[in-house]
């Protein structure tokens, strides 16, 4: 999968189209930020459930993403649920998950 989207992402003007997505258009550049994202969220929750430690990098920069990329427009289209309450001491991986709707 990696190199199939390496492939894909390394044509030109990759990043630059519009392709058909949840009833509109939508820039290649924005499908590709949420398919990181939810790639780094589940492989996160994979990694949780299994007891492994997810690297704490990648959790990061999935949040810094997250925290300006998903606001109300996202959460209109019913991609993200609205964010739930999260305390100033939750580490970076349950305050991410809150702020999309999600549950540890």
């Amino acid at each position: 999968m990696a190199e199939r989207s390496l492939a894909a992402l390394g044509e030109p003007r990759a990043l630059q189209r519009d392709c058909p997505f949840l009833g509109g258009l939508s820039s290649d550049a924005t499908l590709a930020s949420i398919c990181l994202l939810a790639t780094l969220v589940h492989g996160c929750d994979i990694a949780q459930g299994a007891y492994i430690d997810h690297w704490a990098g990648a959790v990061d920069a999935a949040w810094a993403y997250a925290r300006h990329a998903i606001g109300d427009d996202q959460r209109q289209s019913v991609v993200f649920a609205e964010p739930l309450s999260n305390t100033p001491a939750a580490n970076t991986f349950i305050a991410h998950l809150a702020h999309l709707g999600r549950r540890a």
